[in-house]
């Protein structure tokens, strides 16, 4: 039997009842006595209406993107990693141009190309995650030297 709403299989275990194939099922009765409000798939009280598409505001500006790149949409997803994708960051950036900047969607795209293209901005950031990671690993190194030879506890537990 294909997927069905909560209304059809009940229609179709009436119809089956009915005709003496099979036995009434007890859920049978609570369903016509308390009938669901509308079809479970689709949510309570919206029988066939398709539920509403959700937009974000840069999702335009990242269509934009994958049009003037068509290429982009070929870069695989690093779906284990917490950074947006090239054409989201971009247009997480077009956004931040044209809200904090004040500037027009063109100017904004024509910026934020450019600094794609110069890498400005990039490298500082590239270079405090590194900063970041490295200082992470050299405490752990430190409490673990501690932990060891100095017999000190720093609340962590050597790795």
């Amino acid at each position: 039997m294909a997927k069905r709403s909560t209304i059809e299989l009940k229609k179709y275990v009436t119809m089956l009842a009915d005709a003496g194939v099979m036995r009434k099922p007890r859920w049978l009765a609570a369903i016509e006595k308390f009938p669901p409000p509308g079809d479970q798939a689709s949510g309570p009280g919206s029988l066939g209406k398709k539920p509403r598409d959700i937009k974000y505001p840069e999702d335009e500006l990242v269509a934009n993107y994958y049009r003037s790149n068509p290429a982009a949409s070929l870069e695989p997803v690093d779906l284990g990693s917490f950074d947006p994708p090239p054409a989201r960051a971009f247009a997480y950036r077009q956004l931040e141009l044209m809200k904090a900047e004040g500037l027009s969607r063109r100017e904004a795209l024509a910026k934020a190309k450019k600094e794609m293209l110069s890498g400005e901005g990039q490298g500082e950031r590239l270079i405090e995650k590194i900063q970041e990671e490295e200082g992470r690993h050299l405490d752990d190194a430190v409490a673990r030297y501690k932990a060891t030879y100095l017999g000190e506890d720093s609340g962590r537990a050597p790795s």
